[in-house]
């Protein structure tokens, strides 16, 4: 786990980040289904939003960790606020 908080503070993080909550994502995809049917649905669109807002994390990198230009994704990179 800590090798992964590690990977995502460095300017390729988003390629780790990604496939980490690819896996995250389809566990609450299997357990939310089976068992709550409308925390699914939570889960689901919050993922494809939570992924969408950090596509563009991997192509600008600044102050050691990796920024997106949308400048909406602060849950993969902390140093990029606005």
């Amino acid at each position: 786990m800590l090798v992964v908080l590690v990977l995502l503070l460095q300017c390729y993080c988003y390629y780790y980040f990604y496939y980490y909550n690819y896996y995250y994502f389809y566990y609450y995809y299997y357990y939310y289904y089976y068992y709550y049917y409308y925390y699914y649905y939570y889960y689901y669109y919050y993922y494809l939003y939570y992924f969408y807002y950090c596509y563009y994390c991997y192509y600008c990198c600044y102050c050691g960790c990796c920024c997106c230009y949308c400048c909406c994704c602060c849950y993969c990179c902390n140093c990029c606020y606005c």
